[in-house]
């Protein structure tokens, strides 16, 4: 991948407010070039690491899909039936899960662009079965996460379920997310504005269940990223909703002319910003004096 910044091409504010995950489709297909126009886009856009390599699988057949799929992949247990389907697999090494969530949300950035629904399926625990239904044989590569891509289908129920899930839908304020210079630390450095401003937007990015399992330290003139561990869990996908917050920050930032990237935390940063157990350090934004 190269470091193209599809950012500066939308509002990106604007996505937050209006984009929403579609579970229903038109059995219409998409022509072939606009399927490989996102991928490829999405493709070129820049990874949150450069050391690791993913690749976009397309599944044209979506309807032959969808039947493998059953039992395994949907949404709380439920396949969604679209014309097709994108799926992505990723090397497996540190900051994998992050840098999947950002990349595969960039991929649906460029799909509603074109007007296109799309909506995260991850499958954490059936990873085999998914590489198996796709016809991918490399082992060297997991594959955890797909979306159905196509054009978006409004029933009646999903305008009275939409409006339902809309007046329901709440978020975590942006003080109940935000601590300054340590853990625990609620008021000390406010005057860091900016930054507020900025998560006060980021908060909307997509989650799983929106759960915002994430929290953030403002630290001077960096900001630290931790999110929420799971229980049990030797996959921990409150990390690929952590590389989703990473990117829509990332182009806030870049909108409000503020250029920075993010890096791999370092392991003394968890005592030093005193973590706590229950969460897991990820990821350090820090300010470049132009955006690389």
């Amino acid at each position: 991948m190269n470091s193209h910044g599809k950012g500066e091409s939308m509002d990106i504010i604007c996505v937050l407010e209006n984009r929403k995950s579609v579970r229903n489709y038109k059995k219409k297909v998409l022509p072939e070039n606009l399927l490989e126009k996102i991928i490829h886009l999405a493709t070129v856009s820049r990874p949150l690491y450069q050391d690791i390599q993913i690749k976009f699988i397309p599944i044209l057949d979506g309807a032959k899909a969808s039947k493998k799929l059953s039992g395994f992949a949907g949404y709380f247990g439920k396949t969604i039936e679209a014309p097709h389907y994108i799926a992505v697999i990723t090397d497996k090494k540190e900051g994998y899960l992050e840098n999947l969530g950002y990349c595969m949300e960039q991929l649906m950035l460029e799909a509603y662009k074109e007007e296109l629904g799309t909506c995260w399926i991850e499958v954490l625990h059936y990873e085999s079965k998914l590489k198996e239904a796709f016809g991918v044989f490399e082992p060297d590569k997991i594959m955890l996460a797909l979306t159905p891509i196509g054009y978006p289908k409004e029933t009646a129920i999903d305008k009275l379920t939409g409006r339902f899930l809309e007046e329901k839908s709440v978020r975590k304020s942006v003080d109940e997310i935000v601590f300054f210079q340590k853990w625990g630390k609620q008021t000390e450095g406010r005057d860091l504005s900016k930054y507020l401003e900025i998560l006060d937007i980021a908060r909307w990015a997509p989650s799983w269940g929106n759960q915002q399992p994430w929290q953030f330290i403002i630290d001077e003139n960096k900001v630290v990223l931790a999110v929420m561990k799971e229980k049990n869990n030797a996959i921990n996908r409150n990390r690929i909703d952590g590389g989703i917050i990473m990117l829509y920050f990332e182009w806030i930032a870049r909108q409000k002319n503020i250029f920075g990237t993010w890096s791999k935390a370092e392991k003394r940063m968890e005592e030093y910003y005193r973590i706590p157990e229950k969460f897991e350090l990820l990821s350090v934004f820090k300010e470049n004096s132009v955006y690389r």
